[in-house]
């Protein structure tokens, strides 16, 4: 795909950026100007439909374009201002990862999220999430389940992707993204891939784990109950203080989004309960060491017996 067509792809890639940048077109729309999209669109000499796709942020216009709204609708200079600033951000997003085509459309949504998103809560009760998997670990649980993968769906590329997601982690990162995982102490002591894979993926979230921007906290079992015990589920919160978190709970079937306000605070209520049942981070270390010091006992017999 050449950069051209590549680059017009992205400019019709729906991101929350857009639906803000247009949200405040519209706004200045109805209660500055107080016009119709159709008187829009015939000042513009375009299509009532092609505001509208500007307007829900399917596409993002050129900086002209705003401009030419802007001076149509009556905005003040500050308004100017703001519609230019909102759309900056909505120009400078990175571009989506290159997804399977099987992908489905609900995780497609969580992705652009976790993308917008300034910090995540976490947890889950089977695996490691998928932002602190190694590639080990990420290949085993792939070679796991291959009944509910797409044939055509190579590991590598849904492999590559996870790992992408990752780099927003990292410190070095112009906008580290700030996570708070709890997982169940079951995710401790599994064995996915052998010993050797999961005593390299103790010791990622180890290193992880001394990133500033990164907490990782275990729910022991005499905890007892917390939440509803049936999944996972990602929590992305955005830079804005009014704006609703959303909410993806992933199944074995796909996975929903949410952006409802009952439901996502349920389950941020529920975090929050987690949270206070859970080990502290010198705990969390300390039992992911004598996991590792018992992975590598395991080994060592192994290798006896053989």
């Amino acid at each position: 795909m050449s950069t051209k067509r590549y680059a017009a792809r992205m400019a019709q890639t729906r991101t929350r950026a857009k639906r803000i940048l247009g949200s405040y077109l519209t706004w200045l729309r109805k209660n500055v100007a107080k016009c119709s999209s159709a008187e829009v669109a015939d000042y513009l000499g375009m299509s009532a439909a092609s505001v509208t796709r500007y307007e829900n942020g399917d596409v993002l216009m050129k900086i002209s374009i705003v401009r030419d709204m802007c001076r149509f609708y009556g905005a003040s200079d500050d308004q100017r201002a703001e519609a230019e600033r909102l759309f900056r951000i909505a120009d400078d997003e990175p571009p989506p990862a290159r997804l399977p085509a099987s992908t489905p459309k609900e995780f497609r949504r969580y992705l652009v999220a976790e993308r917008d998103a300034i910090e995540l809560w976490v947890c889950e009760r089977s695996m490691w999430p998928a932002l602190l998997q190694t590639r080990g670990y990420s290949t085993a649980l792939f070679e796991a389940a291959p009944h509910f993968h797409d044939p055509k769906t190579k590991a590598e590329s849904v492999i590559n992707v996870r790992l992408a997601r990752q780099e927003r982690l990292s410190p070095e990162d112009p906008d580290p993204l700030k996570v708070d995982f709890l997982v169940d102490e079951a995710v401790v002591n599994g064995c996915v891939g052998g010993p050797q894979v999961m005593r390299e993926q103790l010791l990622h979230v180890l290193a992880v784990m001394e990133y500033p921007n990164v907490a990782v906290r275990v729910i022991a079992h005499s905890a007892g109950a917390y939440g509803l015990l049936s999944g996972g589920y990602n929590i992305a919160h955005y830079s804005e203080s009014d704006a609703t978190p959303g909410l993806y709970i992933e199944f074995p079937g796909g996975g929903r989004w949410y952006e409802d306000p009952k439901d996502t605070g349920r389950f941020t209520a529920s975090h929050k309960d987690a949270r206070e049942l859970a080990l502290s981070t010198d705990d969390t270390r300390d039992l992911l060491h004598r996991r590792i010091r018992a992975l590598e006992s395991n080994e060592r017999t192994q290798v006896a017996k053989e």
